[in-house]
């Protein structure tokens, strides 16, 4: 358009000033000075809008009638360049818009759906800058922004300094990540010198400078700082300052972080946590060093990640991370060579990451998941809570999908037919143990079907595929089917039965029996409590932090047998005995005649199914990792008698406890008190932290005399 158009076809802008005023009320709960002044704006021409096909087209009077002012990014322009941008229409990468002309740009780029597969959850921070006031102002009456203005994702400079205020903010707060993409709309704002790439190289440069600066304020503080004088602090029981590291996209994580600085703060040490506040955030070394340098902790502790794919951090402070995942991070030659000498680990697969990762075995604690004792702990139900939750058996989880589904789900996505054939080969053996009622937990097992299948469809695969393979058969298939048969099981007995978690809803048999999604923090200790019987059901053994959880309530929980939840018990057996008997090695102890020890022998290789000498280590080193780490991997010997009452091996096994039990609370409450109290005394955030300190203090004291006798 162009010249004048008749002033009565056009709208005057100040019509939509209920809109303005309601985008001005958003963006005063964060930039309050930009708000008051956009308010108290008394523009410098009167404005009018056209609405027109998909758009709007912006004048100014002139007295006479209205000049339509030109339009350097309308609707179709911007959509072109989000287009460019984001190919994939999904916003992955922080962007930086230089200048705005009618709001198209900026409005199209916040509504795109955000897609960051590294970091579920993590929304890209956008830079949005502009240079003049009234633009904006004429802008905030266009668009409904109030949800943009008050999102902190949205990082908004305005004014004649907003290009030298947001490069200041890459430094002033690194815990947002830089953009990666930008648009210049407006030269005069940014002409495209220095470029992006000359922006970040001078960001990194002080940010450098800024994690040297606090390197060097961490040689100061501890400056005094060696194993002697973290063993006398450790040993002491003076508080001690912890700092956990952690992230806010890993739900799971974040609150295990929470549950074990909880538990130091029990202890009577002081903590602080590392994470972001919101969804447009990371952490970084930066962040991670100038929280350090302020806090000056004296123990550092993450779940999942080591030191050194952190950086930021103090070397002379000790580090502990805890194993809960078998992440490949974490199970690499890498990650066991990175380990420094104050580095500890706690969690599961000792003898894996020690023997084959190379990670440090006098610094390496065994421990399972803990579980928060204060927030899961006994407490009377409401007469409300009792009649929403109550039932005869409770099963939590979200494992719902049934085998048959997931294999299903695998044969679409290999999209071949060898690898159909080959699939539904291993299916039909694994499921054939299942329908004559037995079952499989043993992975060896299932690798033993696989290598059957490859010969009889006369298929190959890569040896790189074939942990993939085992993993779909293990962790999910077979996963379904251990637990889908007990619950079928149950299905047949008639009692009340109530499925916790997602997806029960679409089971093709099990339905009728789904109650939704429990809220971890709110809902789950309830329906452990109601329930006059919890089940837990996993191929993986019963040592589970679920389980834990639930006990530590006062729950009752039946058990589904699994040879791993009785194989200390033969472990214990041979160690004793080996240690009475200076059994070194196992050459000495492969050839044993003693009856009881050949039973223990033969009970193990049965359990394991496989020889035990043929392991990928020694077997006595098996036998001294359990023992050291207290036997706390099999249920059988955590809880003993009152294991083998409540574990069920069979349909019929299972169908006399459910009589049984359902029909004595006195001894489900006997039962039920007992394991709780092994729970609490072994396996809380705070027994679990209680032993970490005292392993730390033990062994930088035994490198302290190792130094003075050398």
């Amino acid at each position: 358009m162009a010249g004048s158009a008749p002033s009565n076809s056009w709208i005057p802008l100040d019509a939509l000033g209920s809109r303005f005023l309601g985008n001005v009320q958003a963006l005063a709960g964060r930039l309050p000075e930009l708000a008051e002044a956009l308010k108290n704006l008394t523009p410098r021409q009167t404005y009018f809008i056209l609405p027109i096909t998909d758009s709007i087209q912006l004048g100014v009077g002139n007295g006479v009638g209205v000049t339509p002012m030109p339009q350097s990014v309308p609707a179709p322009v911007a959509k072109n360049l989000i287009r460019q941008l984001y190919p994939s229409a999904t916003c992955h990468l922080p962007v930086l818009i230089s200048g705005e002309d009618m709001g198209w740009l900026w409005n199209g780029i916040y509504r795109l759906p955000c897609q960051t597969p590294a970091l579920p959850g993590h929304q890209p921070p956008l830079y949005f800058l502009i240079k003049e006031i009234e633009r904006l102002w004429v802008i905030l009456h266009l668009h409904d922004w109030r949800d943009l203005l008050a999102d902190p994702r949205v990082r908004l400079f305005a004014g004649d300094d907003a290009f030298e205020r947001f490069r200041g903010s890459l430094i002033s707060e690194p815990v947002c990540p830089w953009p990666r993409l930008s648009v210049q709309v407006d030269p005069t704002l940014w002409n495209g010198r220095p470029s992006l790439d000359e922006i970040i190289a001078g960001a990194m440069e002080q940010a450098n400078q800024e994690l040297h600066r606090c390197t060097q304020q961490f040689q100061r503080a501890y400056s005094g700082a060696t194993p002697e004088t973290i063993s006398s602090h450790l040993a002491s029981g003076r508080p001690l300052k912890v700092l956990g590291i952690t992230s806010r996209f890993t739900t799971f994580l974040q609150y295990s972080m929470r549950d074990w600085l909880a538990s130091f703060e029990r202890l009577g040490h002081q903590t602080r946590l590392i994470i972001e506040d919101h969804d447009h955030e990371m952490a970084n070394s930066l962040t991670i060093a100038s929280a350090c340098a302020e806090f000056q902790p004296d123990l550092i502790i993450i779940i999942d990640h080591y030191r050194a794919e952190l950086g930021g951090l103090p070397e002379q402070v000790p580090m502990v991370m805890w194993v809960q995942d078998a992440l490949p991070n974490i199970f690499r030659r890498e990650a066991g060579k990175a380990q420094g000498p104050l580095d500890y680990v706690l969690g599961f697969a000792r003898l894996d990451l020690v023997h084959e990762f190379g990670y440090p075995a006098d610094r390496f604690m065994s421990a399972v998941i803990g579980c928060d004792e204060m927030r899961f702990a006994p407490g009377r139900l409401s007469p409300s809570e009792q009649a929403e939750f109550g039932c005869d058996v409770s099963f939590v989880s979200h494992a719902s999908t049934p085998a048959d589904v997931l294999l299903q789900t695998e044969i679409d996505r290999a999209g071949s037919v060898e690898a159909e054939r080959l699939l539904r080969e291993i299916y039909e053996q694994l499921s054939a143990v299942y329908q004559d009622g037995g079952f499989l937990t043993e992975p060896i097992e299932i690798r033993r079907m696989i290598d059957r299948a490859l010969v009889q469809t006369k298929t190959s695969i890569a040896e790189s595929e074939m942990p993939k393979l085992v993993d779909l058969f293990t962790q999910k298939i077979n996963n379904a089917l251990f637990r889908h048969q007990s619950l079928n099981w149950l299905a047949e007995m008639g009692v009340d039965l109530r499925l916790y978690g997602r997806g029960w809803e679409k089971h093709p048999t099990l339905s009728r029996f789904a109650r939704g999604i429990a809220d971890n923090s709110t809902q789950l200790a309830q329906i452990y409590r109601a329930s006059r019987i919890s089940l837990h059901a996993s191929p993986h053994g019963a040592v589970h932090q679920r389980l834990m959880e639930g006990l530590a309530c006062g729950g009752f929980f039946l058990l589904r047998r699994c040879s791993g939840d009785l194989m200390e018990r033969r472990y214990q057996t041979l160690w004793n005995w080996c240690v009475s008997k200076r059994i070194l090695s196992d050459s000495q102890l492969r050839g044993v005649s003693e009856p009881r020890i050949a039973q223990a022998l033969a009970q193990a290789a049965s359990d394991l199914r496989l020889d035990p000498f043929a392991m990928r280590h020694s077997f006595i080193e098996e036998l001294r990792a359990s023992a050291q780490g207290g036997y706390i991997r099999s249920a059988g010997m955590i809880w003993g008698e009152d294991y083998d009452a409540v574990a069920y091996g069979s349909a019929d096994e299972l169908r006399v406890k459910i009589a049984q039990f359902l029909g004595d609370e006195n001894e489900r409450r006997r039962i039920a008190d007992s394991m709780r109290a092994v729970v609490l005394a072994r396996f809380s955030y705070s027994a679990t932290t209680s032993r970490l300190l005292n392993f730390m203090a033990e062994d930088l004291a035994n490198r302290n005399l190792r130094k003075a006798a050398a």
